[in-house]
């Protein structure tokens, strides 16, 4: 669907190139330009300029396509990056519209954690945070690293369905477990569940399928979708500091 600001006017639209497919992603980058990720490997470009859809073609050296693309995200250097589950992280050349790199998990402790990538959150220019089915990677985008967040640290051992990071160094991730924070400077990790008002812990919201259902409002305050509706707050006005003892 396509909404007219100026109208309030609703049109829907038939795109070829979706291939009648469910929408699970969309962003707009730099240039302008809408991609489009749903939950049959497809992504759509549409481009401003020309008014047009493209389908992107993956490339014969890409060695998993994906089922879910779960996120798209603006990168800094003329690019995206690409949530998927079963083909792990990629990354989009916005100067070819082609899939420049694939991540998947390897013998390397380095390497992504899982092929299943749910989030991507930016945490400066030169890190993101990947959320995937074992955790959060903090990935070094120029050095081509990840280092891991894991059950070990205190993360649940269920998996991460979505990440939104605030104005204190805080990255929130939501889980099977409830709500939760990591103090990004020391990693330190703290839950927060039914005693803390949240009425639905597990927030998954499809029984087969983790995806992230996250926004940050203009004035802060961050959302996460649960099965039950969602949870809203503002991270500002949360003066709990305890963390779990080591």
């Amino acid at each position: 669907m396509q909404l007219n600001p100026s109208t309030n006017k609703v049109t829907t639209l038939h795109v070829p190139e979706l291939e009648d497919k469910t929408i699970r992603s969309i962003t707009e980058d730099k240039n302008g330009n809408i991609w489009i990720g749903t939950d049959n490997s497809i992504i759509v470009k549409w481009s401003r300029g020309a008014n047009s859809f493209t389908q992107i073609v993956y490339a014969t050296d890409i060695k998993f396509e994906p089922e879910w693309v779960l996120r798209i995200l603006p990168g800094y250097e003329n690019d995206l990056w690409v949530a998927t589950t079963g083909a792990g992280l990629l990354r989009i050349d916005l100067a070819t519209d082609k899939i420049a790199e694939q991540f998947l998990p390897d013998n390397n402790k380095q390497s992504i954690g899982s092929y299943y990538v749910v989030d991507i959150v930016a945490l400066n220019p030169a890190t993101y945070a990947i959320a995937t089915e074992s955790g959060i990677d903090l990935f070094d985008w120029r050095k081509k690293t990840f280092s891991h967040i894991s059950e070990q640290d205190g993360m649940p051992s269920t998996g991460i369905y979505s990440m939104m990071k605030d104005e204190r160094d805080n990255l929130w991730f939501t889980s099977v477990d409830g709500l939760s924070k990591i103090h990004l400077p020391d990693k330190r990790i703290k839950k927060f569940g039914a005693r803390d008002g949240i009425t639905a812990e597990d927030f998954q919201t499809e029984a087969d399928y983790k995806y992230a259902n996250v926004a940050r409002l203009k004035n802060t305050v961050i959302v996460f979708g649960n099965p039950r509706g969602f949870v809203s707050f503002n991270p500002a006005s949360l003066n709990e500091t305890s963390v779990p003892a080591d």
